[in-house]
Formats: C-alpha cells, sequence, structure tokens
C-alpha cells in the first residue's frame, strides 16, 4: 500500500490485518473476524454469537446436516465413547432424560432390594424390630409386675404357674431387696437386674415378707417360655378355678407384722359361700401359699383345680380358722 511522503507516523492509520477465512481487513486486536467468526490464527471455532433473551433460554438442538449425517448407532456409540460430547444441552437435562434418569434409580433400587431380600427397606425399621428383639430375649421369674415399696420392688403376684418366682416360694407382696448381688432399692433397680441377667442363671434373692428378711434362689427364664407356661394353665381341659368372691383388698392381720386379703362380698350359694366364708374375713393363706395381696388370691384361686377341695386359712377378728373349700368352675 503506497503512502504520502507528506504524513507523519501519528497520523498513518493503523495497521490491518486479514482474515485468512473469508478475506476480511480487521483491526489487529480481533480475537475473531466480525465476519465470518473465524478465530485469528487457531483455525476455525464454534463462535456463537451471544445473544440476550426476556425468558429462559432456549436449549440449542443439533443441526440437521449434523443429525442427518449420524445413525442412531453411531450416535450411541460416539455418546458412550465420550459421555462429555453427548447430545444433552448445555443448560442441564431437558424433562424427558430427567425421568429417564429416575427411572434408572427406580429399577436399580428394585433390583438391589430384590437380591438382598428386603433388607435395603428392612434397614430402616432396624432400630425399632432390635429393641423388641432384646425385649423378647430378656430374663423374666414370672411375676406380674413390680412397684416401688419400702425402699425395694414389691411383687404384684407370683402369677406364671411353675414359673420362676412360683418354685422360689415368693408371692404378690413380698419386697425384694436384693437380686444376684445388686440392691434393689425400687423397681427401676429391678427391671434394671433383670435386663441385665442372662436367661438360664441362678440367682439369690433376699425380700422381705411380714417385717421378716428372706432368701431364696430361682433360675430365671425366657419371655417365650413364660408365655408357654400362662397357657398351659390357661387352656387346660380342667378349666379354671372360682371361689365368688369379689371386692377384694390388702389389709393388716390383727396381731401380727402381716397383711392379708379382705373378702368385700361373698356370693350367696357360691363355694365360698357354701363353705362358710363371710364378708370381712381376711384370708392369710390359700392351698398352703401365703396370700398377701387381692393379684396373689386371684392368681391362686384361678389356678386351682376345679371340684379339689384346698384349705383357706383366714382371720376373723382374733381368730384363726382353716376352712375347706370346694373349688367351683369359673364359668
Amino acid at each position: 500500500m503506497s503512502m504520502s511522503s507528506d504524513r507523519t507516523p501519528a497520523n498513518d492509520p493503523p495497521a490491518l490485518i486479514t482474515c485468512p477465512n473469508c478475506r476480511a481487513q480487521l483491526l489487529p486486536e480481533m480475537r475473531f473476524c466480525r465476519m465470518c467468526g473465524h478465530r485469528l490464527g487457531e483455525g476455525v471455532a464454534e463462535y456463537v454469537e451471544t445473544l440476550r433473551f426476556d425468558g429462559p433460554p432456549p436449549r440449542p438442538a443439533l443441526s440437521t446436516a449434523a443429525a442427518s449425517n449420524k445413525t442412531p448407532a453411531s450416535a450411541a456409540n460416539s455418546a458412550s465413547a465420550n459421555p462429555s460430547h453427548s447430545a444433552v444441552s448445555c443448560f442441564g437435562p431437558g424433562p424427558r432424560q430427567r425421568r429417564a434418569h429416575w427411572a434408572v434409580w427406580a429399577i436399580l433400587g428394585a433390583i438391589i432390594a430384590s437380591t438382598s431380600g428386603g433388607g435395603l427397606f428392612h434397614a430402616f425399621d432396624r432400630p425399632h424390630r432390635g429393641a423388641i428383639d432384646r425385649h423378647r430375649s430378656q430374663s423374666v421369674i414370672g411375676a406380674q409386675s413390680f412397684a416401688d415399696a419400702d425402699g425395694g420392688a414389691s411383687l404384684e403376684t407370683a402369677v406364671t404357674p411353675d414359673g420362676p418366682a412360683d418354685k422360689a416360694g415368693l408371692v404378690g407382696g413380698d419386697v425384694i431387696k436384693s437380686f444376684d448381688g445388686k440392691p434393689i432399692n425400687n423397681e427401676r433397680d429391678m427391671r434394671k437386674a433383670l435386663a441385665d441377667t442372662p436367661i438360664g442363671k441362678t440367682v439369690e434373692v433376699v425380700y422381705i415378707r411380714d417385717a421378716e428378711i428372706r432368701k431364696t434362689t430361682l433360675t430365671t427364664i425366657s419371655t417365650d417360655e413364660q408365655d408357654r407356661l400362662k397357657d398351659l394353665a390357661s387352656n387346660r381341659p380342667e378349666g379354671r378355678g372360682y371361689l365368688g368372691i369379689s371386692d377384694l383388698e390388702r389389709a393388716p392381720v390383727p396381731g401380727t407384722h402381716g397383711y392379708g386379703v379382705r373378702l368385700g362380698e361373698v356370693r350367696r350359694n357360691r363355694p365360698a359361700d357354701i363353705a362358710g366364708l363371710a364378708e370381712g374375713d381376711i384370708v392369710i393363706e390359700f392351698d398352703g401359699t401365703p396370700v398377701r395381696t387381692p393379684q396373689e388370691l386371684e392368681s391362686r384361686i384361678a389356678r386351682a383345680m376345679p371340684r379339689s377341695t384346698v384349705n383357706v386359712v383366714l382371720a376373723r377378728g382374733n381368730d384363726r380358722l382353716t376352712i375347706p373349700v370346694r373349688v367351683g368352675v369359673k364359668d
């Protein structure tokens, strides 16, 4: 390009460069050709002009030429070989692709659950089931319940026939002070001691009855064994015993430090009435077993064999009476 001799360098126009793709004249500071989008000095690049949209930007689609040059098989091979270049919008997967993504995970989850025998879903209730299992495997002694009493834990009744407490001679109203060498100060201590004791262990029990300290030994059993013993007693073919008494209450026996069970009502023409028991009598022994709580007396009557005769020891005023009673059958 010719230059006149009277021009100074300050007046010279800026030097231009030529786009090697479309031959357009460009300023040397340009990185892309304004005419064709060619990247200067680095070959043709995928230059996309910046656009502004009022709404959400559309997803660019493959050109018709690019789509026609790829068969379904080649497109799948290309996507699997290079996942980063798969035909996914730069704005993220579309709704259909998202649905497919979650469907795959759902199928995988079902496969895992079936191969693991449902363990994946059972894992959520494992703590709850574990708590039930621990309860079922805990040691028991065949007592219906415990309560705080006299700095220990009292039994309500040795309700399980031939259970550990029954065999050891414990009855309702006994206050346990020590279990397997552990001091028992309340009902909570008693339950903790049972939870810490292995099933089938023989332990020493220190208890109080009628203001006297006594000792015995018993062997703990499982809850399943306790339930089995209860079922045997409840479902025996002979039925359950019956006397026809009600409104029972725990009462002190006059002239002693002990307690018995006062009869509130004796129904007419029922086994107790026929035998001679009366309202206000305090039963202190039933068929050779000490009776100290209403629950214990009811349990002993129920397990008595119908049509058998048992001796009932009672206090009537200052007298002690032993009355034989023929046990009836509870309907």
